[in-house]
């Protein structure tokens, strides 16, 4: 029997028992569009599941059993309805993948700060106001998505995340960037802040916007199609201006 499992839009309140029979050799649950509000105890079963798709649920918490699943890469939570960031992930030492737009998340813990081979994070479409994240363990994190909340301040220690080439920010209330992040993220090339109160000659103004702008273009001059728009006020790369 293959480790594989699909059970998108199956009309689903829980996780069915028959997982159980494949057990250890479970590696990826696709559960998607269901009507899920509880994940069940025995979880902490599936010791080599890798990866979990939990999108459009009705889940409103998450069982510390979850937090046993070492071998777990790919956590899905999309249109779910948590509102507090689940700490029993932060074992997870092997989540590469964490997605949770579409919550209704206020802040992002201290904790997730052990998640150190995260490489992609999205918490978009969320209620974030505060960010207690130390990035500074974050080290292999390439894409963070952190567009339509209500963040007003973009943490300094994501200048530790060396390896960061994404940062999506749209629809926040951000009015600055630390010259940090633009200095020492030298693989940053895209940086979105479209809806926001910054505007673009304060980022421009910004110590270490001229680096990341000439890795920006270097990006740029590789993709036939980019060009600099300012139509809408928008610069390529979606850098945000708003005068």
């Amino acid at each position: 029997m293959t480790g594989v499992v699909g059970l998108r839009d199956e009309k689903l309140k829980e996780l069915p028992q028959s997982l159980r029979d494949i057990g250890t050799r479970l590696t990826a649950v696709d559960a998607s569009v269901n009507h899920i509000r509880s994940l069940p105890s025995f979880l902490n079963e599936f010791s080599q599941l890798q990866k979990l798709i939990l999108t459009r649920n009705e889940l409103v918490a998450l069982p510390e059993s979850l937090g046993e699943l070492q071998q777990l890469k790919v956590l899905v939570l999309d249109f779910n309805k948590i509102s507090t960031f689940p700490v029993c992930l932060c074992t997870l030492v092997r989540l590469e993948k964490l997605s949770m737009t579409s919550n209704c998340l206020t802040m992002i813990p201290q904790e997730m700060s052990r998640l150190t081979a995260l490489k992609e994070v999205n918490f978009a479409d969320n209620r974030i106001t505060h960010i207690s994240c130390d990035f500074q363990q974050l080290i292999n994190l390439e894409s963070l998505t952190l567009s339509n909340n209500n963040i007003e301040e973009l943490p300094v220690s994501l200048r530790f995340c060396v390896k960061l080439k994404e940062l999506h920010c749209d629809r926040n209330m951000i009015r600055h960037v630390p010259s940090e992040i633009l200095l020492e993220c030298r693989s940053l090339r895209t940086l979105s802040l479209n809806e926001n109160p910054i505007s673009i000659e304060t980022l421009e103004a910004t110590d270490g916007y001229k680096e990341f702008e000439q890795r920006r273009r270097e990006k740029a001059s590789k993709v036939i199609s980019s060009q600099v728009m300012m139509g809408g006020g928008t610069l390529n790369e979606a850098i945000s201006r708003n005068t």
